[in-house]
């Protein structure tokens, strides 16, 4: 096991309650859901980089390029959400 892999994963848990809260006071409702997805996919994928080397199949190696892309997907998510908020209430339109 990769000692940097298991301090990713570890640190990724220990910030997920400051994540949350952080999470829970965004005042953009449409940005806050894609935020935690994001979140929560990629802990899930420091969490598969982990486990990688005990079960090092193709499979494992596709799930973890999968979580990584979806929580990119979801934090690229709700910065548009929040972008597309912010335009709002502006007045500005693009």
């Amino acid at each position: 096991m990769n000692s940097m892999d298991v301090f990713r994963f570890l640190l990724a848990l220990a910030l997920t309650p400051v994540v949350w809260g952080i999470a829970r006071r965004i005042r953009m409702p449409r940005a806050a859901t894609p935020f935690l997805i994001g979140f929560i996919a990629i802990v899930v994928s420091l969490g598969v980089a982990t486990a990688q080397p005990l079960w090092d199949t193709g499979i494992v190696r596709a799930a973890r390029h999968f979580s990584f892309a979806i929580g990119g997907f979801g934090l690229a998510w709700a910065a548009w959400e929040a972008r597309r908020n912010v335009l709002e209430s502006t007045g500005e339109r693009r």
